[in-house]
C-alpha cells in the first residue's frame, strides 16, 4: 500500500490533513517505482484514479466524527493547535462500480475546513 500524506494551508495555517492508502495494484501498469513516490502524483485526485489508472472511483463510504486535536496523531505542522481544538475526521474508502476498495482516506479538518456539506457523486 502507499501512503500519500497531505497538508494544506490558508493564511500560512495548517487546516488540513489527510492521509491517503492506495493499495498497489492501483499503480501496477500504469506507473513504474520511481514514479508512485513523485510528489503530486495522485493530484487531481479522482481524476488520478479515472484518467490515469483506469479505474474511476464510483462511490464513495464516509463516517464523520467530532474529535479534539489531543484525540489525532498528527504532524508536527499542527502542533501550534490547543489539545482540546475540535477537528471534523472524515474517514472515506472509495470503490469501483464493481465494488472493489481503491483507496482509504483519513481526513482532519480545521477552522472553516471543518464545515462540511456534501453532495457526493463522480461522474
Amino acid at each position: 500500500t502507499l501512503q500519500v500524506k497531505k497538508v494544506w494551508t490558508a493564511d500560512d495555517q495548517p487546516i488540513i490533513y489527510i492521509t491517503n492508502h492506495i493499495p498497489l495494484w492501483v499503480f501496477e501498469g500504469h506507473f513504474s517505482q520511481d514514479e508512485i513516490t513523485q510528489p503530486g502524483l495522485t493530484e487531481p485526485f479522482f481524476q488520478f484514479f479515472r484518467q490515469r489508472c483506469s479505474t474511476p472511483i464510483d462511490h464513495l463510504t464516509s463516517c464523520l466524527v467530532p474529535q479534539t486535536v489531543e484525540n489525532c496523531q498528527l504532524p508536527d505542522e499542527f502542533s501550534g493547535y490547543a489539545l482540546n481544538t475540535p477537528v471534523l475526521v472524515i474517514e472515506d474508502v472509495g470503490f469501483t462500480r464493481e465494488g472493489k476498495p481503491v483507496f482509504h482516506s483519513l481526513e482532519h479538518l480545521f477552522g472553516v475546513a471543518s464545515k462540511y456539506e456534501t453532495i457526493r457523486r463522480i461522474l
